[in-house]
């Protein structure tokens, strides 16, 4: 197929994500929230102002990737438009690229419940298996800070209970990230881990058991209605 056809179609779909995704209202709660904090005034509440700061830099997370994206695909059907020959192997790299960021934006397309765009609380508790479920729970916790480093994720510990021998007891962080709930929410259960143990004399093989919870962080009481 030829460029600009091409480019049309992603331009149609990238405008229609946007649309389910509010990018729009997003982008203009960002622009209302820097104009505010340009004000003289903004730094005397500073724990308000500090909020306020954390929202913009959520927002921008949220809709700057999609401006980007959009802009570069219309730059393309321009150019496209143009009937420059020369250009239809550049225009099409440049398509291909765009085509790719697109396929991994339009993942947040399937985080769509009520509280999966919110930041999380994540806590890691070790169950049955002693000494091999204390490790057990340090490992899980290793692999999670990993993958919240390789998001770009700010994370932060707010309680810690070490193991005995090794390991930890239980763990709890605070994961701020983009649709941080979302895609955590279901690592929320009990985690097997099955190995010869490091941590008896005979090498048996052991069973040990995790439980992970996750739940969104919630800011606004009026976010969460308790049923009587």
């Amino acid at each position: 197929m030829e460029v600009k056809p091409r480019a049309q179609k992603l331009q149609t779909e990238i405008a229609a994500a946007m649309e389910r995704l509010d990018i729009d209202a997003l982008a203009k709660e960002h622009g209302e929230l820097v104009s505010k904090s340009q004000e003289p005034a903004f730094w005397n509440d500073s724990a308000a102002a500090q909020k306020t700061m954390q929202k913009i830099a959520k927002l921008e997370a949220r809709t700057k990737p999609w401006q980007e994206l959009a802009a570069d695909v219309d730059e393309v059907v321009e150019l496209a438009s143009s009937g420059d020959a020369s250009l239809e192997a550049e225009l099409g790299k440049q398509l291909d690229g765009a085509g790719k960021k697109f396929d991994g934006l339009k993942e947040e397309l399937k985080f769509n419940g009520p509280y999966d765009d919110h930041d999380a609380i994540v806590s890691i508790h070790a169950g049955a298996g002693g000494t091999d479920a204390q490790d057990w729970t340090q490992m899980l916790l290793r692999m999670y800070t990993r993958y919240f480093e390789n998001n770009g994720w700010k994370t932060k510990v707010v309680d810690e209970s070490p193991g005995e021998e090794a390991g930890l007891k239980s763990v709890t962080l605070e994961v701020e990230g983009s649709f941080a709930y979302g895609k955590l929410k279901g690592e929320h259960g009990v985690h097997r881990l099955v190995r010869l143990s490091p941590f008896n004399a005979d090498n048996l093989r052991q069973t040990s058991f995790a439980k992970v919870e996750v739940v969104p962080m919630i800011d606004k009481p009026d976010e969460l209605e308790v049923d009587e």
